[in-house]
């Protein structure tokens, strides 16, 4: 086994951070600090974790993200720190002090400054030793995953929409209507542009709506072989908060132990597989759904839908 890490959670009694704190604890031997501001919620959301989850594993770190020397300091003994603030102008602190502090990154803020941020020092990461991790949330990186995903299903295409959480609240939309279907894998390569790159050469179009908060949902039309289809695939929880926690565990996780740490800045499509992806989503209590696959790929020689849920049988 691995030897237990230390994590510290931005945001960690926030929604987001508790949740992603509480699957950490199920899921894995890490210690949790929960720092924010606020040190009386910081630790009366420790003692409440602790209590849950025997072995005094979570801590109260009282910080304030936007002063990057406390921000530093408070980063010693780390290892990972992850970003779940649910607004913050201090993406530029916050990378400044993982930097310093010879940290890992994860940002699931949804938040643009703070990916911005990390990405404005790919550079000095890279140099450092260190893996930044950005856009890994529902609202931003998650769709581009699964994009990824349906990327092999298409020679060109004519329409991609993602609808994934709207940042600021959840709105409306959405239901998983299908089983988990399983696609044959594609190669390990693959990287995140290449719907974008077939929509790009073919001037069409890409567009963004919102989806009912713990989803998110890509369709693509596109051709395949001459024939013309449609392919939408959805990842939903009934419980919004569990959802964000469970989207971002994989990547947690990865860096952690050791499987996605790649020296620099990247963003969560490039730092994991989506087949796996998927299938975690799917053994963590996640809908997963791909809608339309028989009418489409019946008519240029793949599987329909009986032979895959054969497949996963």
């Amino acid at each position: 086994m691995k030897p237990a890490k230390n994590v510290l959670i931005l945001g960690g009694y926030g929604r987001k951070g508790m949740e992603i704190a509480r699957q950490l604890l199920e899921h894995s031997p890490h210690s949790i600090g929960l720092a924010g501001r606020d040190h009386v919620k910081a630790t009366r959301s420790a003692r409440e974790l602790d209590w849950k989850h025997p072995g005094r594993r979570v801590r109260a770190v009282q910080v304030n993200a936007a002063l990057k020397k406390q921000l530093t300091r408070a980063l010693s003994g780390y290892d990972l720190v992850v970003v779940a603030l649910s607004s913050t102008t201090s993406g530029r602190e916050i990378a400044q002090a993982a930097l310093e502090a010879g940290v890992d990154c994860v940002d699931v803020s949804a938040n643009e400054r703070v990916g911005s941020a990390l990405a404005a020092l790919d550079r000095q990461v890279q140099d450092a030793g260190l893996t930044f991790i950005k856009r890994a949330d529902l609202v931003h990186g998650v769709p581009r995953l699964m994009e990824r995903y349906l990327d092999r299903y298409f020679d060109s295409v004519h329409k991609i929409t993602s609808d994934g959480p709207s940042p600021s609240r959840g709105s409306r939309f959405l239901a998983a209507l299908c089983p988990l279907f399983r696609a044959p894998r594609g190669p390990e390569s693959r990287r995140g542009e290449g719907l974008r790159n077939k929509l790009r050469s073919h001037n069409q179009e890409h567009s963004r709506t919102s989806a009912a908060a713990g989803s998110a949902r890509v369709t693509v039309k596109g051709v395949k072989g001459g024939v013309s289809g449609q392919l939408s695939l959805t990842l939903e929880h009934r419980d919004p908060g569990l959802a964000d926690a469970i989207a971002v565990l994989p990547v947690i996780l990865g860096v952690l132990d050791g499987t996605r740490r790649k020296p620099g800045v990247r963003p969560v499509e490039q730092a994991l597989d989506p087949d796996r992806y998927l299938e975690s989503m799917w053994d963590m209590g996640m809908t997963v759904s791909l809608e339309g696959l028989s009418d489409f790929t019946r008519d240029v020689g793949q599987a329909n839908e009986m032979e895959l849920l054969e497949q996963v049988a």
